[in-house]
């Protein structure tokens, strides 16, 4: 199931000290918290003994999926309010006025709270994007702009591997002109004292 998934991605385990892939995500708590809501909330606009899920004996278990709990509970609710159990899942269903989300049965709460997280990624700014597929546009958005970056970074570190091996070649012919240079000067001191010895003797 969704939140189980959910939970199993974004869990913590502080024996392993490993957290899962998307732990601390933002969205992913949102989304937790939306789908969990509809579960643990009452529908509004019911009445009587059946309004929420618990009422007829369903929970969430520690790992996020859903067990029918008090299994007595269950068929109480079945055998002698049936009606009222059937209203908890579809009330409202198909409704064409815009009714607040919690005003629907919980089937039809969960169908258009899906609907709003996965629905496709259309354009910046649509409000019908899926709260997921905007999640993951935006990762993909991150990692071009990180592609981008390393790619200028490349540019920048070529232009400045090409600026060094010109300093480095300019320093190694200046010092061989240095060189050249010194060695001319010797031999034209050497000759020049050659020349005065010569001359004294």
């Amino acid at each position: 199931n969704a939140i189980g998934i959910i939970s199993k991605q974004s869990v913590y385990d502080p024996v392993a000290k490993t957290a899962g892939v998307l732990s601390g995500d933002s969205t992913l708590r949102d989304v937790q918290t939306r789908l969990q809501d509809i579960i643990s909330s009452p529908v509004s606009g019911l009445s009587g003994s059946v309004t929420m899920l618990a009422d007829i004996g369903i929970a969430t278990n520690e790992d996020g999926s859903l067990s029918i709990t008090d299994q007595s509970k269950m068929d109480n609710a079945l055998n002698n309010n049936f009606e009222a159990v059937s209203q908890l899942f579809t009330v409202n269903t198909g409704a064409t006025s815009n009714l607040n989300s919690n005003q629907y049965g919980v089937f039809e709460q969960l169908n258009k709270q899906l609907t709003n997280i996965t629905s496709a990624f259309v354009t910046p700014g649509y409000s019908g994007n899926g709260v997921i597929p905007t999640r993951i546009q935006s990762l993909n958005d991150q990692m071009s702009s990180i592609d981008d970056q390393v790619a200028n970074m490349e540019v920048l570190m070529t232009q400045k591997e090409a600026s060094l091996t010109a300093q480095f070649t300019a320093m190694e012919t200046l010092v061989s002109s240095i060189q050249s240079s010194g060695n001319a000067l010797i031999s034209s001191l050497a000759n020049f004292s050659a020349s005065t010895s010569s001359s004294t003797g």
